[in-house]
C-alpha cells in the first residue's frame, strides 16, 4: 500500500487522479474496487503468521471477522454490518482461552456480555439491558 494515497476515503496509486483497482499484496492482502476494499482482506504478523481476516463491500466492513494473537491462538471472532460491529462477538486470551463474549449492535454493546479469567471462571457479567451501547437497566 506504500504506493497509495487516501483521499476522502478513496485510495490512488500516487500522481493519479483515478481511483485504484487491484489487488494488493505484503502484510495486508487484499482487492480494490473504484479505490475502495473489496472482498476478502488478510493481513499478517511480522512472524508470516495471519494477524486477521476481514470482509469489504464497498469500502465497508460487511460480514465475518476473525483475528488471531501473533502465536496463531484465535484474538477475536464475529460479524460486521455496515462497517460497524453487530451480532454475537467473542474475545479470546493469547492461550485461546475465552476472554470475554456478548452481543454488539450498530457497533455497541446490547445485551448481556461475560467475562472471564484465564482458568475459565465468570469475573464479571455485564447483565444489564443495553441500548446504543449504555446500559439502561439491571
Amino acid at each position: 500500500m506504500d504506493n497509495l494515497v487516501e483521499r476522502h476515503g478513496v485510495y490512488y496509486k500516487k500522481l493519479s487522479k483515478i481511483p485504484f483497482s487491484g489487488q494488493i499484496w505484503g502484510e495486508t492482502n487484499g482487492t480494490f474496487k473504484n479505490g475502495k476494499p473489496e472482498g476478502l482482506w488478510t493481513s499478517f504478523w511480522r512472524n508470516g503468521r495471519t494477524r486477521a481476516e476481514v470482509k469489504y463491500q464497498n469500502g465497508r466492513l460487511e460480514g465475518a471477522w476473525v483475528g488471531y494473537h501473533e502465536n496463531g491462538q484465535l484474538e477475536s471472532e464475529g460479524n460486521y454490518k455496515d462497517d460497524k460491529r453487530q451480532g454475537i462477538w467473542a474475545f479470546y486470551y493469547d492461550t485461546g482461552q475465552l476472554l470475554a463474549k456478548g452481543d454488539s449492535k450498530h457497533g455497541k454493546f446490547e445485551g448481556s456480555w461475560v467475562g472471564y479469567r484465564k482458568d475459565g471462571t465468570v469475573w464479571e457479567k455485564w447483565t444489564g439491558t443495553y441500548k446504543n451501547g449504555q446500559k439502561v437497566d439491571n
